[in-house]
Parts: structure tokens; C-alpha cells; sequence
């Protein structure tokens, strides 16, 4: 089951995946990127973790195995010229009767480069006479014009829970709600006892051969493969311009909250120490109230002992003394 992100092998075709694993199969979750996007440093190693962790959980729900990850970046599958050959391997070593992979219709490019690499590593074990897999190719983000629905009803609510486990992505957009709405749809030609579904191109190994020279071969010039091809790369450039002007916006954002953040703290420190001024000024303030009550006090009872009778009639003595002196 290959992912070219974590969440993926969930949401294009975790039912199918489930339904195995009931049966009693082995299914083996490989994701090929780390997920980070356009995010770098420390925080894109906490992101890569985290979707990690997300991966394990999704695939504990399904009762798959525990996921491998590739060794790849996100959104540079498409610059690896030997991936076909690892997958290739992988599948060989894992003996797979079938993979399971994003079409070639997608809109993201690691989804896409994942289906050319599926269709030339089976190829290639087809030319060396080596077991071959069927090949299973699942919609994420863009439907297809399946020749297989799998009936994923016994299992909805597995599926469901595994794609909460994403919770990280569903912070993002609500892929699990799409996706939903997806499996929903494709029930349109079913019985109506069947509450969802998961369509595929099921392409057998012997069939993958045609499949690279109708379709995949852009060398051969003008053609569906090429015109295709080269639409949804002008599809791409605009949208990584796009995420790359979100992610940017999103990290000038955050600088601004670290800066207000700072500034509040500034505020807060300023406040406290106007406060404790203002509390020492109440002090000296006090002080010096008391300090003149106590003057007035004094004065007041000198003009009383000068207003006294005693004064008055001492007044002459006083004046004696002062003459004698």
C-alpha cells in the first residue's frame, strides 16, 4: 500500500486496506515522503514526527502493519531517478500480490510520480520474469473513471476512525469529510443497501505494458500522456506559488504574534513597576501627611501656651530676666 504522504494510504484506500486485513492478508503500508511541505529546520522535524505518529495510529485502526517510511522529501518524488527501481525491490522482497498506489490523474506531483514508478517497477519485474503484482490505483484528490468498486460498508466506520487519526491534516482542510463524500458518490451505480465504496483501476501486471506505451511514454511525443502531463504541471507551478505565498504569510504571522507576545510582556512589566511607584509614592505621601499633622499640632499648642494666662502674667518676669541678662 504505497503513500506518497502520511494520510494518504488512509484516504485513498483504507477500506480496501481493512477488508484485507480482515481477510486475513498482509498489508504493508509504505510512505515515501516525510510530509514536511515547504516547512524547514526544527519545526519541520516536529511536523515529520508528528504525521509519523499519525501514520502509526491510522494503521493500528485498520490493522495493518506498522508503516515503513521512505527516505524522500516532500513534494521532490518526481526528482528521484531511481525510485522505480527501490519500489521495484520492495515489492519483490515483500513477494506483493497487489500494490496499491494514487493514479496517474492526481493533482499533486509526488502522487503522480508515484504512479510512473509504480507502472515501471512492475514492468521491469515483468521483463525480468520476476513475480508481478496487480497494480491498484486509488483517488485522493482527483476522481477517477474506475473499472473496480470495492463495497468498504463493513468497514466505514474503521476507515472513519483512522482518518481522525490524521488530526494534524484535518486541522488543515477536512479531508475526511471530502473523502466521505467521495466513497458516498461512488455508490451511485450500487445497490442502495451499500453505504460506501472505493473505486480503482485494477491494472494487471501483464497489462502494465501498454499502459507505459499508450500512456506513459512521453517521449513519443505530442499525445494524451504529454498533453496531460504538461497541464497539470502549469496546475502545480501556480499552486506551490500559492502554498509557498501561504506557508510564507502564515511564518510573517507568527512573527508578528511573537512580537506582540513581547510587546504585552513589555506592557506588563512596565505596569508593575508603575504600580509599585505608585505605592511607594502613597508611602512617602503618608509620611509626610503624618509629618505636618504632627507640626501643625505643635504649633497649634505654642499659640495656646502664648495665648495661656500664665503667659501673660509671667510676661513681666520674663522681661525682667531678659534685662538682668
Amino acid at each position: 500500500m504505497l503513500a506518497p504522504h502520511p494520510d494518504d494510504e488512509v484516504f485513498g484506500c483504507g477500506g480496501c486496506a481493512s477488508l484485507y486485513a480482515r481477510a486475513g492478508a498482509v498489508v504493508h503500508p509504505y510512505v515515501l515522503t516525510d510530509g514536511g511541505g515547504y516547512l524547514t529546520g526544527p519545526q519541520r522535524e516536529s511536523v515529520v514526527a508528528l504525521r509519523r505518529e499519525e501514520s502509526q495510529r491510522a494503521a493500528a485502526i485498520l490493522g495493518t502493519q506498522a508503516p515503513v517510511f521512505g527516505p524522500w522529501q516532500d513534494r521532490r518524488l518526481g526528482e528521484q531517478t531511481t525510485l522505480a527501481h527501490e519500489l521495484s525491490q520492495k515489492i519483490s522482497n515483500l513477494q506483493a500480490e497487489v500494490v496499491f498506489a494514487p493514479s496517474l490523474w492526481e493533482v499533486h506531483p509526488d502522487h503522480r510520480a508515484t504512479a510512473w514508478a509504480v507502472l515501471q517497477a512492475v514492468q521491469s519485474l515483468v521483463h525480468d520474469r520476476r513475480p508481478a503484482p496487480t497494480v491498484a490505483f486509488y483517488e485522493v484528490g482527483a476522481p477517477l473513471r474506475p473499472n473496480h468498486l470495492v463495497d468498504i460498508s463493513p468497514v466505514l466506520e474503521v476507515k472513519r476512525a483512522a482518518m481522525a487519526a490524521f488530526a494534524s491534516q484535518l486541522a488543515q482542510q477536512r479531508y475526511d469529510i471530502h473523502i466521505t463524500a467521495l466513497n458516498t458518490f461512488r455508490t451511485y451505480a450500487l445497490p442502495p443497501d451499500i453505504d460506501a465504496a472505493e473505486a480503482l483501476i485494477v491494472v494487471p501486471a501483464v497489462g502494465v505494458a501498454s499502459w507505459l506505451s499508450s500512456y506513459g511514454d512521453l517521449a513519443r511525443g505530442p499525445g494524451l500522456a504529454e498533453v496531460t502531463e504538461a497541464a497539470l504541471r502549469n496546475s502545480d507551478a501556480s499552486a506551490e506559488d500559492l502554498q509557498r505565498t501561504i506557508v510564507t504569510l502564515a511564518q510573517e504571522k507568527e512573527a508578528q504574534a511573537e512580537a506582540a507576545r513581547a510587546l504585552a510582556a513589555d506592557i506588563s512589566r512596565l505596569a508593575a513597576e508603575l504600580d509599585q511607584t505608585r505605592q511607594a509614592l502613597a508611602v512617602e505621601r503618608s509620611r509626610a501627611d503624618s509629618s505636618e499633622i504632627k507640626e501643625a499640632a505643635a504649633r497649634r499648642a505654642l499659640e495656646d501656651v502664648f495665648a495661656s494666662r500664665s503667659w501673660r502674667l509671667t510676661r513681666p518676669l520674663r522681661w525682667l530676666a531678659e534685662r538682668l541678662r
